[in-house]
């Protein structure tokens, strides 16, 4: 037989409030303290979808969400997932969990965006718990055929890491010039990057540490993949500049 364990890891967005509005997603701005939650209490609100158990499934789901500065998840984003079978019951875990530790910025409250991958898998030699859910026929997250072998992933980067090697031209401060860049690159099939190009830019002045904090980054977490073997493709990564 086997047992039922799901794994959650933590990435942390480089999404960040501005004072007017909430952040779109892939806006930079600095901030002191990211969103926090309690693993073990979000993993009480799992439930394993009854037909993955019944079908020996495994997945993962990666779904970001825009925690309020009281801590509300307000805005949820579906990044990546194995199957759709798995989207709703992470969606309603985070439902369920009530509200996260906001993120801080100059010791006050912010909204910020973090990216939570839910990981579904089982554990051998041991008894299985059943779990069930409802899956409603008009679920947006349904209905898909699961057992189509033209599978294709994209790439999956870590917008926080990128964050840290983002440094915001003097220049672009001094004469308060904000915007956004988006720079295309080729990942190969171990997720390293290469052939950079700016593809948007609302400012030239932002150019060039967009590109400097892409090239250091420089692999992705996970390459693309078609029928479950890694792929060379192409990623656009939008990078927002946002004075406070």
């Amino acid at each position: 037989m086997k047992k039922l364990f799901i794994i959650l890891f933590l990435i942390l967005s480089v999404n960040v409030y501005s004072q007017e509005n909430y952040p779109e997603y892939g806006e930079f701005i600095e901030v002191d303290e990211m969103p926090k939650v309690d693993f073990s209490k979000l993993s009480k609100f799992i439930k394993f979808p009854e037909i993955a158990l019944k079908n020996n499934q495994e997945g993962r789901v990666i779904i970001s969400v825009l925690v309020d500065s009281d801590g509300s998840p307000v805005i949820k984003r579906i990044l990546d997932f194995d199957y759709r079978i798995f989207v709703q019951p992470s969606i309603e875990a985070i439902n369920n969990y009530g509200k996260f530790i906001p993120a801080i910025k100059d010791g006050k409250n912010i909204p910020c965006w973090i990216n939570i991958p839910f990981n579904y898998k089982f554990k051998e030699d041991a008894k299985v718990k059943e779990f069930k859910i409802d899956i409603l026929s008009n679920n947006p997250f349904e209905n898909k055929e699961e057992n189509n072998k033209d599978i294709h992933k994209k790439p999956i980067v870590d917008m926080y890491k990128i964050s840290k090697y983002i440094v915001y031209p003097l220049l672009a401060r001094q004469k308060n010039i904000q915007g956004k860049v988006t720079v295309k690159v080729e990942v190969d099939e171990k997720g390293y990057f290469s052939n950079y190009t700016i593809v948007h830019s609302d400012n030239k002045i932002l150019n060039k540490a967009a590109l400097e904090a892409i090239k250091q980054y420089g692999k992705a977490e996970y390459p693309a993949t078609k029928n479950g073997k890694p792929i060379k493709s192409n990623l656009s990564l939008p990078i927002t500049f946002k004075l406070r």
